[in-house]
């Protein structure tokens, strides 16, 4: 799906100026050409989908994009089919690979005709919003012998009317195949072993880098068969009486020897259809238990539109949510370190005191003073900031002569905050400072517990001191 939703270059290219790729495994190949291909109804638009004469297929060979001013681009398309699929009606139905059908109509002045010989070829084009893969086209002139050649298709027989009710199942076959030394009938010159069936004419060959190199045109026969002649007499070639049965396909070269930005200024400046005229969804056959092509209705094909365009939005509109969402992320850590590191060395102060006595102590709070009295021998409680309490306890108070009290910090939480005991001296005494820093800010301040320190007074002997 992504390869029609998502931006690239328009082509219109010739041969010399196709791209070259590196060597493809099966896999590869076949997703290219799944992408590349496309079936082809001729039908009266009028009658669609209840009456259609034929089905086959075709290949996206270029791409012209068409901007307009203040609006979304348009795309116009070649596709590359068989002339005998046309069945002689010059309007038609291109269903590309995610299942839209577009209006197709033959191109006014492609020709292909040299020496004589007139290809069964056929050059359709359509118009889209939507951008879709085109094939590389690489000329077939220096192929070996036994090439891998890769061919595809839309199978649907004959029979089929109205031809929708085929299911059409994407056809991908491997062999090998030869290049003709000259034209056979109708144009014909590439030979192959893969096996076709009747729908895929118009479907491309494709060699082992992915290249297009021909289109599919009849399948296997006799050697005898009139389709196995030399364009200009009744002899068949060497490589066929070798080798056959032997499908048959035109090379691209036909195509090449075209003006492909020539055949894009020959279309028509404009269309009354540019959106997809309907949609062909595969369902499970109940009876059968094949796939088969239903028409969606209008409401369906609308509701799968939205749903890619809202893929395309949110393509590119979730990057940038991821990034806006990591930035975010790392500036409020950030943030985080930043207030730590300022809380950390910037500590809360949650009282001052002052030894008086063996039972007093002077407490400064709020530019206040309170003197405790000890004597009582119970533990105080003093309110603090950040959500801080002091627990002041006395040990042994009462005849504490020739003995110096020492406070001492206890039973602190150091997981949220790191209490500590600044000793500072000032006019010949000694004032303690109760500071608090925190660990981790976002804790402290979304915390409802109040944490508590203890200050506990130790004494010291200085006897004989």
């Amino acid at each position: 799906m992504q390869a029609f939703l998502y931006p690239i270059e328009a082509q219109t290219s010739n041969a010399d100026e196709q791209p070259s790729i590196g060597k493809m495994d099966e896999d590869m190949i076949r997703d290219i050409a799944r992408l590349i291909t496309v079936r082809v109804y001729t039908v009266l638009w009028e009658e669609w989908p209840f009456t259609t004469d034929d089905s086959g297929s075709g290949v996206i060979v270029d791409r012209q994009e068409i901007k307009r001013k203040n609006s979304q681009s348009i795309y116009n398309y070649l596709v590359l089919t068989n002339a005998h699929v046309l069945s002689g009606i010059d309007k038609f139905y291109i269903q590309t690979h995610e299942g839209f059908i577009h209006r197709g109509q033959i191109h006014p002045n492609a020709k292909f005709e040299q020496m004589g010989v007139k290809a069964d070829l056929a050059l359709l084009w359509f118009e889209s919003p939507y951008q879709y893969e085109t094939a590389i086209k690489k000329t077939s002139e220096n192929l070996p012998d036994k090439s891998d050649f890769f061919v595809t298709g839309f199978p649907c027989k004959l029979s089929a009317v109205p031809s929708t009710d085929c299911s059409a199942e994407f056809l991908f076959t491997k062999g090998k195949g030869w290049v003709i030394d000259r034209y056979l009938k109708d144009g014909y010159q590439l030979a192959f072993t893969n096996d076709t069936e009747e729908g895929t004419s118009g479907g491309a060959i494709l060699d082992h880098k992915g290249h297009l190199v021909g289109i599919n045109g009849r399948g296997k026969t006799t050697t005898d068969a009139l389709q196995n002649n030399y364009a200009d007499n009744e002899r068949v070639p060497l490589i066929i009486q070798e080798n056959a049965p032997l499908s048959l396909g035109l090379p691209i070269d036909w195509y090449l020897s075209l003006n492909s930005q020539q055949l894009f200024r020959d279309l028509p400046t404009s269309t009354p259809q540019l959106e997809p005229i309907g949609f062909l969804s595969p369902v499970k056959s109940e009876t059968r238990g094949v796939s088969k092509l239903n028409p969606m209705t209008a409401v369906d094909r609308l509701t799968l539109e939205q749903k890619l365009n809202m893929i395309l939005i949110l393509s590119g509109v979730l990057p940038f949510i991821v990034l806006i969402l990591i930035i975010l992320v790392v500036l409020t850590i950030l943030k985080n370190i930043i207030e730590n590191f300022w809380i950390y060395f910037h500590p809360t102060k949650i009282a001052e005191f002052q030894i008086e006595s063996n039972d007093k102590i002077k407490i400064f709070i709020s530019n206040s003073e309170k003197v405790i009295d000890f004597t009582t021998n119970k533990s105080i409680k003093l309110a603090a900031a950040q959500n801080c309490q002091i627990i002041l306890t006395s040990l042994s108070l009462g005849s504490h002569q020739n003995k110096n009290i020492i406070p001492k910090i206890v039973d602190n939480n150091q997981n949220y905050y790191r209490y500590e005991l600044e000793e500072q001296k000032k006019d010949q005494k000694v004032i303690y400072k109760i500071l608090c820093r925190g660990k981790n800010i976002k804790l402290i301040h979304t915390r409802s517990k109040i944490e508590t320190v203890t200050v506990k007074f130790e004494f010291q002997d200085n006897t004989g001191q």
